[in-house]
């Protein structure tokens, strides 16, 4: 996404972002990484309106006749959240561990407060895998009444059209986990017959998601644009889901489409690393490849980790952004070094609660993940392979973590996954 970086809410001055890096049970010279991480808030795409005026012409066509003539309506989550579930999991009540010739695992993770395994088609689809997680207590803290996750997905094969998908979950007294899919979308003017309010498709692997007040904060860890995405989901369009909408995304033939979604969540923000220019192979740039929310402190934090992969290649890192409590946006002039980890580099989430950190690892289709304690009282848990982003809610100290592959699930170059790992855990610590 080509971008300028401008002021993303008026009134405020774009100014640099360094990730903080508070609550170290070390001195910090024994674990930061040379350098200050930065970012710049930005507000559209190059050349183009901001997202926020685009939202707003979005917003009045939504209101009125037209509108609704062109299937275009404004949904309030909790109005999402009270309608009928597309799908359904079904509950589980421990984790299923492969067998055979995978490593058998050393320490198996303490007991389940929740879980659950994804609807049959979502369960063993190759087209979607499983990436990001995070809650509403993440979202307003305290003891929401009800249990809300939002889970992101990578597209492969089939699905790579469609863009990037989110699963708004709400979890039952009984267990199982009533859920939709919406897509994300990038709002623009477009059309055929002059500029209208319109969205297209984002492409991004979606490694993590961050929920914070009414804004949703998704990993962008391409090259070029490595940073943040930042959705509202106090502002969730509904549009027509007929056959006609198929193949189509935003503004076509005179009507809103999203391929056949109901909802789609519009982006209002990106915060881009200022060293873009910096190439991945060189050590140097930082890859935002998880992000999570740090509630434990009396300043909130987002939590940003990256993948570094196997080698030669330097250790990853993690970084802390200060937010504002009064925007639920990262703060300005927030400053500090990001830290390095010294687990394994397979990073795929990283959250920390009260200064000690919990990582999650991975090594493969063939070999088991990993749950991390780092630096305080450090323990390994074994998960099932695949493990991914991870999530901290302290309603009843529980560690929400999930699982990728579905069985036969593989691209070209990687892995045979050979067994079915899709399952979502809550971990009672």
């Amino acid at each position: 996404m080509d971008t300028t970086r401008r002021t993303l809410l008026r009134g405020l001055a774009a100014a640099p972002l360094a990730a903080a890096a508070g609550g170290l049970l070390v001195p910090e010279t024994a674990l930061a990484a040379a350098g200050r991480q930065k970012v710049e808030r930005v507000t559209g795409p190059e050349g183009g309106p901001t997202y926020a005026e685009v939202i707003r012409q979005l917003n009045e066509r939504a209101a009125g006749e037209l509108g609704r003539r062109q299937g275009l309506w404004r949904v309030p989550l909790a109005t999402l959240l009270d309608s009928p579930p597309e799908r359904t999991g079904r509950r589980i009540t421990r984790v299923s561990y492969p067998t055979a010739a995978l490593r058998p695992p050393a320490r198996r993770i303490p007991r389940l407060a929740h879980g659950f395994q994804w609807h049959p088609d979502d369960f063993l689809t190759p087209n979607w895998r499983p990436q990001g997680i995070t809650t509403n207590y993440d979202a307003v803290g305290g003891r929401p009444a009800r249990r809300v996750l939002i889970v992101s997905w990578d597209a492969h094969k089939a699905a790579r059209p469609e863009g990037t998908r989110l699963s708004v979950v709400e979890i039952a007294s009984s267990g199982e986990a009533g859920y939709r899919h919406v897509l994300l979308a990038e709002p623009v003017l477009d059309g055929e017959k002059g500029p209208n309010p319109s969205f297209r498709p984002i492409h991004t692997h979606a490694g993590a998601v961050a929920w914070y007040r009414n804004l949703l904060y998704v990993a962008e860890s391409a090259q070029g644009r490595r940073g943040l995405r930042v959705f509202d989901v106090d502002n969730i369009f509904g549009v027509r889901t007929d056959a006609a909408s198929q193949g189509r995304f935003g503004f076509e033939d005179g009507r809103y489409s999203a391929d056949g979604y109901a909802y789609v969540i519009p982006q209002v923000a990106a915060y881009q690393d200022v060293d873009q220019d910096v190439g991945q192979e060189d050590g140097d740039a930082f890859t935002y490849s998880q992000v999570a929310l740090d509630r434990s402190g009396s300043t909130h934090r987002l939590v940003v980790s990256e993948y570094r992969g196997g080698g030669s290649r330097p250790r990853p890192r993690i970084a802390r952004f200060d937010l504002d409590p009064s925007t639920g946006l990262p703060a300005r002039h927030t400053s500090s070094v990001p830290l390095v980890y010294t687990g394994p580099k397979t990073v795929q989430g990283a959250v920390s609660v009260n200064g000690t950190y919990y990582v999650t690892t991975s090594h493969s289709a063939k070999g088991n993940g990993q749950l991390h304690r780092w630096r305080a009282r450090p323990r390994t848990w074994e998960f099932p392979p695949g493990i991914e982003d991870v999530s901290y809610d302290a309603r009843d100290d529980v560690l929400w973590t999930l699982c990728e592959y579905a069985k036969g699930d593989q691209e070209a170059g990687e892995d045979l996954s050979v067994y079915n790992t899709r399952y979502v855990y809550g971990m009672k610590l």
